[in-house]
């Protein structure tokens, strides 16, 4: 059974891509725990100082590269001076605890047994992230489960490595009771100098000569079953499918620079430079991977600037000023001659239509 397990996730992540991305809703339990640990005030000048907004991580899920969680960790580490922040806040993770609904957890925690559990977990990872591995080997007689993302090493990236046991241990816990712990953990050697901080902080040995970071479970373990009444696991499972498939990340480089602009635009930017950088790749290349897909910047954002025009005007929350920023425009005399381009009126006889 556990070489079986081995196969079906080895097998199913085996690729990675080069700037490694994840769901912007993968970012929101994060930003949960920094806020407890640092003051509000603190935690928005973090992700402002990383080109990120609550407006962005709170709407509609985009995909982000993994470094900008990286980048808002390494940021709220240095301004309150905690090396082990990652650690710390994961401690007491719990998919339990989340104020929102949380597609991964619901669908890997209603599994009939453990070992289900981990091969559900591998399977939604791509619906989360990209670029990302999960990985599993014996030891002894134990299952390591790694889950990791090779990018460019950096205080951010140790701290974000940090958060993984923890969270992997919030997988098992539900199936094997609230106050186990793996038999030990693993971390990269980056983290060897600390290795007796986070030995007290998780409960159990650390090792850190591994690739990714991971936790050891008895194999003997691993066929225990769900804690969960039949009718609560199989309504779990339901609903995490169905939020899987509205966070599916998108299937062609259009959809993706479609979703990276929405970000964008949300801080002001229909830049195909600002576009470009947020997904970790050069303007050329962005420009080359439409073009096979016979589309163009130019045309996604025109259709994006258009509709959303459209649902701003026709709500009374935004003044124009405000609209024209949301659209990419500096200034709302060009958007006003934008809109006038698109529509053949101005933007203020386009509202007051929309609302006679």
């Amino acid at each position: 059974m556990g070489q079986t397990l081995l196969k079906v996730i080895n097998r199913r992540h085996s690729e990675l891509v080069r700037d490694p991305m994840q769901n912007s809703r993968g970012l929101l339990p994060t930003l949960d725990a920094l806020d407890q640990m640092a003051s509000p005030r603190l935690v928005e000048r973090a992700l402002k100082d990383v080109g990120l907004t609550r407006t962005v991580l709170e709407g509609p899920p985009v995909p982000l590269p993994i470094r900008y969680h990286a980048q808002l960790l390494e940021t709220v580490s240095g301004k309150i001076g905690e090396r082990h922040l990652g650690a710390i806040m994961a401690k007491d993770f719990a998919y339990s605890s989340l104020n929102r609904p949380d597609p991964f957890s619901s669908y890997a925690l209603g599994a009939s047994r453990l070992d289900i559990a981990l091969q559900r977990a591998a399977r939604a990872l791509p619906f989360l992230q990209r670029g990302t591995q999960i990985r599993t080997r014996t030891d002894g007689n134990c299952l390591v489960f790694s889950f990791g993302v090779q990018f460019e090493k950096s205080i951010g990236a140790q701290l974000l490595e940090q958060e993984i046991p923890s969270i992997l241990i919030a997988l098992v816990r539900p199936y094997l009771g609230t106050s186990w712990v793996p038999d030990w953990v693993e971390l990269p050697a980056e983290h060897r100098l600390q290795k007796v901080a986070f030995a007290r902080l998780l409960g159990t040995e650390v090792r850190a000569n591994a690739d990714f970071p991971g936790i050891a479970i008895p194999m003997s373990q691993l066929q225990t079953p769900t804690r969960l009444d039949e009718g609560g696991r199989v309504q779990m499972t339901a609903a995490g499918i169905e939020r899987l498939r509205l966070n599916r990340p998108p299937r062609t480089h259009a959809e993706t620079v479609r979703q990276a602009l929405r970000m964008q635009l949300n801080n002001g930017s229909a830049a195909v430079d600002d576009v470009a950088a947020a997904l970790g790749v050069g303007v050329r290349t962005l420009q080359r991977q439409l073009r096979i897909e016979d589309v163009t910047f130019k045309e996604i954002a025109l259709s994006e600037q258009v509709s959303r025009a459209k649902m701003l005007l026709s709500e009374n929350d935004l003044n124009l000023s405000q609209i024209a920023f949301y659209l990419g425009f500096s200034e709302v005399n060009s958007f006003r001659r934008a809109f006038r381009t698109w529509f053949g009126q101005s933007p203020t006889q386009y509202r007051s239509r929309a609302f006679s």
